[in-house]
């Protein structure tokens, strides 16, 4: 029986685990124009055993099962406080192969209370700061969505993802250079090589010096 992944969300997801490695689970696509209802990521049932270090060089097999990890990825919290995680942001494992639809609209509703808060948020931060770098970009998201009218609002452009051609990352197609931090060290992929120019990102290109004298001719005495 397989177990799946679903999200009702507008963004593609990422879900790490250190032994399996990373997910990620399509969402919805851009807003007002959603390619689905829904994102899902489904993981075929297998059995295996790993085995569990419990001190002194001991280990003892421990069974694996799809569905207890499944939900361990979801349930894990992405950030401290309210809706902070990933089940709060509109992720949830379907009791069966396909969600049903008591199951998409209670994620639903989480997901629209998480942007909720999130807008508020983003009010907030607006209106003590005064500046449009300090407002996360899920307040931004949310604004968006739920289509509010605030100066920060995401553009077209922003909305827009495409995955990093270098860690896979799915990044704003505005985006110049990719700093992002992958295992302790920067990504770094130049996405857009021209506007990371003009902003001073990457280093300009060092032209190479011309040859002073064509061959088979002796540069001309002073």
């Amino acid at each position: 029986m397989s177990t799946t992944i679903v999200n009702v969300g507008h963004r593609t997801v990422e879900l790490f685990n250190g032994f399996e490695g990373r997910f990620f689970v399509p969402g919805r696509g851009e807003p007002h124009k959603e390619e689905r209802p829904y994102g899902q990521l489904v993981f075929e049932e297998e059995e295996r055993e790993r085995s569990q270090d419990v001190g002194w060089g001991d280990r003892f097999p421990r069974p694996w099962k799809v569905r207890d990890f499944v939900t361990r990825l979801v349930n894990t919290r992405d950030v401290q406080g309210a809706f902070g995680s990933l089940f709060d942001h509109g992720l949830f494992v379907a009791a069966g192969p396909e969600p049903t639809p008591e199951e998409l609209a209670a994620a639903n509703e989480r997901y629209n209370a998480w942007l909720r808060f999130s807008l508020d948020e983003g009010k907030a931060e607006y209106q003590q700061s005064g500046q449009l770098r300090f407002v996360n970009g899920t307040a931004k998201l949310a604004a968006t969505v739920l289509g509010e009218k605030v100066p920060w609002a995401e553009t077209q452009e922003e909305t827009q993802r495409i995955p990093c051609p270098n860690c896979t990352e799915f990044i704003p197609i505005s985006m110049a250079v990719h700093r992002a931090m992958r295992d302790g060290t920067p990504c770094g992929a130049v996405i857009d090589e021209e506007k990371a120019l003009r902003l001073k990102l990457i280093p300009a290109p060092v032209m190479a010096d011309a040859d002073p004298a064509p061959k088979g001719r002796k540069p001309a005495s002073l």
